[in-house]
This record gives C-alpha cells, structure tokens and sequence, in this order.
C-alpha cells in the first residue's frame, strides 16, 4: 500500500489558475512577438536583428539597416546588417550565428566580411545571436561591441 501525500496546510481547493498569472505571462510572451516588425521601414530579416535595432535606439544611435556595400545589383556586392554613427564615422554591425561560420559557409563569411572591411574603411563590430535573447541581453552586447576597446572577432575556419 503506497502513502498519501498530505500538505502541511489543509486545502480546501485547487489553486485558480488566473490567481496565478499564468494568462498574463502567455499574453506578454505572445505580445512581444507580435511587436517584431519593422526597422526603418524594412521587414526585420530576424528577432535578434530587430532586437539589436531596440538596442541602438536605447542607445540613441542613428543607423542605417541593411546597408550596401559595393555596387547594387552587381555579383560582390554585400549587405551590412546595420552602419552604426560613432561620430565622427560610421561603425558596420553584423548580427552573427554559428550557421555562416561553420562548415560550407566559413570561408566564404571571412572572405565577405574582408571585402566590406576594406570597402569601409573600418572593422565590422560583430553581435552573436546567442546573446541576443532578450532586448536587454542586445543591449548590453551592442554597448560591448561598440564602446569596448577592442572589437570582438570570433571566426572558426
């Protein structure tokens, strides 16, 4: 015979679940996806890219997203996720994922963010998406990335 479990308090019925706030938690979660759209007029190619952009307005930065580096049109030409004023320059930004550097992609990663560096003038400061969870999590790896002295590369070729 297996023994009950009994409460140190008596109950007298099951908690409610609206006592709870668990349809406040679903509503807010569901409420912030909702909220991902548009960055200077563009469709966010994704969350972290949308939340990196919540950042830079935190941060009170001007920006420019998706800008182009080289000739439009023309086979070499990139796309930089944001160009970023520090004054007196304009700083690029990539929101980067383990997917472009590592296996096929790596070489061809390095070989882009090479051409824009020189086309630019400037390294690209780089924020992983693994650290953009939350728009506060963004927020503190966009400051990192921009106002530490040195700019963080992380390429595994």
């Amino acid at each position: 015979m297996s023994k009950k479990y009994r409460f140190p308090v008596p109950r007298y019925k099951a908690p409610d679940v609206e006592d709870l706030g668990v349809r406040d938690i679903e509503f807010s979660v569901a409420e912030e996806e909702e909220v991902i759209g548009d960055i200077n007029g563009q469709v966010a190619r994704s969350p972290e890219e949308w939340r990196v952009s919540k950042a830079l307005d935190m941060l009170r930065r001007k920006y420019v997203y998706q800008y182009p580096v080289g000739p439009p049109g023309i086979r070499g030409s990139y796309k930089v996720d944001f160009l970023v004023e520090e004054a007196p320059n304009w700083v690029p930004l990539e929101v980067q994922s383990k997917r472009y550097h590592t296996g096929a992609f790596a070489k061809d990663e390095v070989l882009r963010t090479s051409k824009i560096e020189r086309i630019l003038g400037a390294p690209i400061h780089e924020v992983w998406e693994d650290d953009l969870t939350t728009v506060m999590d963004a927020f503190q790896a966009v400051r990192h990335s921009l106002f530490s002295p040195t700019v963080r590369k992380r390429h595994n070729v």
